[in-house]
């Protein structure tokens, strides 16, 4: 039987790290709402404004609201520079870590939607409180491929995880791993159907 690389290695392990990082730092937008000190004019052109929890907006405003090219800076050193509309990260933008990291960024309406890394890691989906929730799409930078459903930035309900190698895991998960029904592709066109418990086939 030809063996896939998923059982040489533990990829979900390294998915799950990687989502971490970038749960702990995706940009949320409670500040947003809250009234800051404007420290020149903003209500329409370019303006700064300071907030209760520290950050700093510099850049342009539209009837007294956040609108065109910005920068937001966060007093633990992050910072975003990119689009907003009426007063909410939406479109493109840059994040930068306070270890010099930059992430490129996808938002909508102040949710961040897509996110690129500079190794090569794209996520694809939506973040709740700063995880991962409901469907999205991860691909590393060596073709390995998971999309489905996530909860909490674990793996979780159907999904389907592609290697590059060309094998293919289709089926169930709970808590990041393999569990309940799934199938294995092989390379040689073989699918074994299994139940699976905490990553693992049962007997």
């Amino acid at each position: 039987m030809l063996q896939c690389t998923f059982f040489q290695r533990a990829l979900q392990r390294t998915l799950l790290f990687v989502c971490g990082i970038l749960c702990l730092w995706s940009l949320e937008a409670k500040v947003h709402a809250e009234k800051g000190k404007c420290l020149t004019t903003c209500v329409d052109g370019k303006g700064v404004m300071q907030y209760p929890d520290g950050s700093t907006y510099t850049g342009e405003w539209k009837h007294g609201q956040r609108h065109g090219k910005g920068i937001l800076l966060y007093p633990d050193g992050r910072k975003y520079e990119g689009k907003f509309t009426d007063d909410q990260l939406d479109g493109s933008g840059i994040i930068t870590l306070p270890d010099g990291r930059i992430i490129e960024s996808q938002w909508k309406k102040g949710k961040q939607i897509v996110a690129r890394f500079a190794n090569g890691d794209i996520f694809t989906g939506t973040w709740t409180d700063g995880r991962f929730y409901g469907k999205a799409t991860v691909t590393l930078p060596n073709g390995d491929r998971y999309s489905g459903g996530f909860k909490g930035s674990k793996y979780e309900g159907y999904g389907v995880m592609s290697y590059a190698d060309g094998c293919k895991y289709t089926g169930e998960f709970k808590n990041g791993k393999f569990h309940g029904k799934g199938a294995i592709s092989l390379l040689d066109g073989t699918v074994i159907k299994s139940d699976w418990k905490e990553g693992h086939p049962i007997p």
